[in-house]
């Protein structure tokens, strides 16, 4: 299959059928991440992040425990207008 475009819009690994690991949704431009969150065994676990794809600010945080979200903040309050999404190593 032939790709129609250079734009990387997802990212994400499988092992053994299910995600894991991080997966990546980039802004339409395929340059800067939009939504972050970490898989282990087919779960959310770890940290997402949701980021503005016009500003690239963080917007909003959630906290995944083996596919449970256990802490939600808005970024607008509770965050610092500094914290920007970047593309993750």
């Amino acid at each position: 299959m032939t790709p129609q475009s250079d734009i990387v819009r997802m990212q994400m690994t499988f092992k053994d059928g299910e995600l894991d690991g991080d997966l990546v949704v980039n802004d339409p431009n395929g340059k800067a991440p939009f939504i972050t969150v970490t898989f282990s065994n087919g779960m959310p676990d770890g940290e997402q992040k949701v980021c503005s794809p016009e500003t690239h600010k963080l917007v909003y945080v959630n906290h995944w425990e083996g596919g449970v979200a256990t802490v939600k903040r808005r970024a607008t309050t509770r965050i610092p207008e500094t914290d920007t999404c970047t593309r993750r190593a």
